[in-house]
């Protein structure tokens, strides 16, 4: 890889750690770590949805209901809520950064990828 690209990736997870949307996302990792047994919830919760989101062909209305009750009982919690936004909007930043870089290069990416 060049000097120029390893430099600039550099600048950019630079910019990315000194992100509004990473250090309220730190914020409120600091937070949990005292209360390790919400973090466990809010881990757990994220396993079933990946898990859920990986399974093809199978009716899942009755796991995303579950998903949807055990959902809106995090979101009771104040830091639950305010760490799982934070989460999301970090990650629609990274998607969006990953994007603009892949719609700027000539390649062909299919979209469904």
């Amino acid at each position: 890889m060049s000097d120029d690209v390893i430099f600039h990736t550099r600048e950019l997870a630079s910019a990315i750690l000194d992100s509004e949307e990473y250090q309220t996302l730190l914020k409120y990792e600091e937070q949990l770590k005292e209360r390790p047994d919400l973090r466990e919830k809010i881990d757990h919760f994220r396993d079933k949805s990946y898990r859920l989101q990986l399974q093809e062909g199978i009716d899942a209305f009755e796991e995303v209901d579950k998903l949807d009750q055990e959902s809106l009982q995090l979101r009771g919690d104040t830091l639950a809520n305010a760490y799982l936004e934070s989460e999301l909007t970090f990650c629609r930043m990274m998607q969006s950064i990953q994007v603009d870089l892949v719609k700027n290069l000539d390649i062909s990416i299919p979209d469904e990828i």
